[in-house]
């Protein structure tokens, strides 16, 4: 049996903690690559049930590629124009949020809290949300209303936790 005197055994923990904080950042790095936002980019080739037609090569939001997959293939396209067709409101929309996020995160990181800051910051991140929800329930809306019923009932079922193709009929 090996015995360690209380300095080396200080050490010996030290070095591990700093081990394992490594192993965790470098595990989250690999997670946010795999995860993240920009990892279920819609290729460009079609592989893997990707769309080929405007939607192709963007990166969407997981549920609209769910939604996608879950349309016919002859019913893909006219849904993906109609998304097409209002990307650019989407994407300001998308943007504006993101800067509300980022001005929050400014004043959070104030070196003095200021609370009335915060609470606007707060009210204004709210609304820029709430807009891009908005834009993004009417671009959908609008894209929907280019399906016949079979397919718009498709997208009213399809489960949103998991993409059509890993669901089991019962």
């Amino acid at each position: 049996m090996v015995t360690l005197g209380a300095r080396a055994g200080t050490w010996l923990a030290i070095g591990l903690f700093i081990s394992l904080v490594g192993n965790v950042f470098a595990g989250g790095l690999l997670a946010g690559r795999h995860f993240g936002p920009h990892a279920r980019e819609f290729s460009r080739s079609g592989e893997h049930g990707a769309p080929t037609g405007p939607a192709a090569g963007a990166a969407a939001a997981p549920i609209i590629q769910r939604m996608i997959a879950s349309l016919p293939p002859e019913n893909r396209a006219a849904f993906e124009t109609a998304l097409a067709e209002r990307r650019q409101a989407a994407n300001e929309a998308g943007n504006a949020a993101r800067e509300a996020r980022r001005k929050l995160r400014d004043v959070m990181n104030a070196e003095k809290y200021d609370r009335a800051a915060v609470d606007t910051a707060f009210a204004e991140m709210r609304a820029k949300s709430m807009e891009m929800q908005r834009i993004m329930h009417e671009t959908i809306a609008a894209a929907a209303e280019r399906l016949p019923l079979e397919a718009r009932r498709r997208l009213a079922e399809q489960p949103r936790d998991r993409p059509p193709q890993e669901r089991t009929n019962p």
